[in-house]
């Protein structure tokens, strides 16, 4: 049983059985929604066992150090939060740098497959076929267009979403509220607000449907032709003398796939320029991010130093305390044995003396 000046002196009981979370009861005998670190907040209890864990164990010792901060925990949470981003950060560049690698692997084979194009352009054939890189042009430009309306529809709808909702300033949420009739007013500003951004969404999305039905015939008046033009080549194909084995209609064939494939390469890259920009920009935020940590990280430091001389005074002939900065680096080597062709001995570096 405890008296917590934390909730007020009130009393409650705690109790827990082996293997089981603590349950707190108030003085009425109600199970509460409390826990034990509410009643105390800063009482810690360990048993022997627990003792001896933590004489092995530095990082309890350090979260054991902290209670002694004049922050506590709070610089700790905010290296954590920090550590977070980055942790975000780290996989966008991962899935950009993977971006960027898929791209450039799709380039690179341009070169081999313009090779081939002289190759059969060596045959005379560019002047037969000079229509199919032609052709194929346009089925990329109208495999963009469609692409592009996609788009702004999209974008349309990730507007909708984030319009603003005013449920949370509903009369019964500011019943009783002493300026209940401030937040009224702002409601209705922002009522207003959303009013005309949703009629100028249902616009947009008005003006987005005339428009890709306008497009969409021309779009089906295109493929029409398109077809028609490709039904024409085939004809040229079967005219094509044969070689190397193949009939007129094969090479004529082959080198309209070859060209197709081309064409579905060059947006490619245009693509290179912008995954570069964005690996720019989320490297630029990672070592924004890795000062802002360091900084954090030092002050902290300075703040676990200071803590560590008071104590050292206290505790003067019963116990010394001994910092070592940057010497906890268990983390560290959990993260990198997780990478594959990381093992012991190539890692045994973490643990040599000097700070990370």
């Amino acid at each position: 049983m405890v008296v917590s000046a934390a909730q007020n002196g009130r009393r409650y009981t705690i109790t827990r059985r082996y293997g089981e979370p603590p349950v707190v009861k108030d003085d009425a005998g109600r199970v509460s929604q409390l826990v034990p670190g509410d009643l105390l907040p800063r009482i810690e209890i360990y048993g022997q066992n627990e003792i001896f864990e933590l004489a092995r164990d530095a990082m309890s010792q350090t979260k054991l150090l902290n209670r002694f901060l004049p922050g506590g925990t709070a610089r700790a949470n905010e290296l954590a939060l920090i550590g977070k981003r980055l942790a975000d950060n780290r996989h966008k560049l991962l899935a950009a740098v993977q971006q960027k690698d898929d791209v450039q692997a799709q380039v690179a084979r341009l070169p081999k497959l313009t090779e081939q194009v002289l190759q059969f352009q060596s045959l005379g054939l560019e002047s037969k076929l000079a229509l199919v890189p032609k052709l194929e042009r346009e089925r990329q430009l109208s495999k963009r267009v469609q692409e592009e309306f996609e788009r702004a529809y999209g974008g349309i709808e990730s507007l909708r979403d984030s319009l603003p909702d005013t449920a949370f300033l509903s009369d019964k949420a500011l019943e009783g509220l002493p300026h209940a009739d401030v937040f009224v007013r702002i409601r209705e500003v922002l009522d207003k607000v959303t009013g005309e951004l949703h009629r100028s969404l249902e616009n947009l999305l008005a003006l987005h449907g005339t428009a890709l039905i306008a497009t969409d015939a021309e779009q089906i008046l295109l493929k029409s032709k398109i077809d028609a033009e490709a039904a024409g080549l085939e004809k040229t194909f079967s005219d094509l003398p044969a070689f190397a084995g193949k009939s007129g209609r094969d090479v004529g064939r082959a080198y309209q796939d070859l060209l197709r494939e081309i064409e579905s390469i060059r947006p490619s890259e245009v693509r290179i320029a912008t995954v570069d920009k964005l690996l720019q920009e989320l490297e630029g935020q990672r070592r924004n991010l890795l000062d802002e940590f360091a900084s954090v990280r030092d002050q902290r430091s300075e703040e676990l130093r200071t803590a560590v001389k008071k104590l050292n005074r206290k505790l003067q002939g019963k116990l010394r305390l001994n910092l070592k900065i940057g010497g906890q680096r268990r983390a560290l080597k959990e993260f990198l044995f997780e990478m594959p062709g990381l093992g012991e001995k190539k890692l045994a570096w973490i643990d040599q003396s000097g700070t990370i």
